[in-house]
């Protein structure tokens, strides 16, 4: 039997029913974690996707969202679960940026990050999506925890590096690296 194709006011409805979320809207942020026998010399990071789409289909809650690998951009380091603006440098900030997208990404070969909602549970206020990440040319599922903050929604990921090919960052001959699970961590404001 052959699918049932949509008509033209079935695609509008399935339209109105979308909303779109890109850094104008929201925030993206990729948090990582330092380890190792030198940790006291760097830093916590909180880094910024600047380049992103989040397609949310209110009628089903279905997500399927994009974002552009080369777009990452540390932002500041954190401490103590506090960000601070003070401790990276510009000269800093680029350096980190080099690494991540051309050493621990690879933007250059792999230049699409996507996520697809498979399955959406309610969890008292919070909401459960099983979803697939394509992330450094692999496809794992990851399941994403989203909940309201005041009028935002915020949704938070913990995913593992090495689940996707990447070596997480190190330095010092391994002395000083980042853990393997990053945090993902979006904000979608109304």
């Amino acid at each position: 039997m052959a699918p049932a194709t949509l008509t033209s006011w079935q695609r509008v409805d399935r339209i109105l029913h979308m909303s779109r979320y890109d850094a104008s809207s929201a925030d993206c942020f990729v948090l990582t974690y330092r380890e190792g026998m030198f940790q006291a010399v760097g830093h916590d990071l909180k880094i910024r996707v600047t380049a992103f789409t989040i397609d949310i289909d209110e009628g089903t809650g279905q997500i399927i969202a994009w974002f552009d690998p080369r777009s990452l951009r540390a932002e500041c380091a954190v401490r103590s679960g506090v960000d601070r603006n003070d401790l990276l440098s510009e000269k800093d900030k680029e350096e980190i940026n080099h690494h991540i997208i051309r050493d621990v990404l690879e933007a250059h070969r792999y230049n699409d990050i996507s996520f697809t909602s498979r399955s959406i549970t309610e969890e008292g206020d919070s909401v459960r999506l099983t979803g697939d990440l394509l992330l450094h040319g692999k496809t794992k599922e990851i399941t994403v925890i989203s909940h309201r903050v005041g009028a935002q929604r915020v949704a938070e990921a913990t995913v593992s590096q090495p689940d996707f090919g990447i070596r997480p960052f190190s330095a010092f001959f391994g002395m000083l690296k980042i853990r393997p699970s990053v945090v993902i961590h979006v904000i979608i404001a109304p």
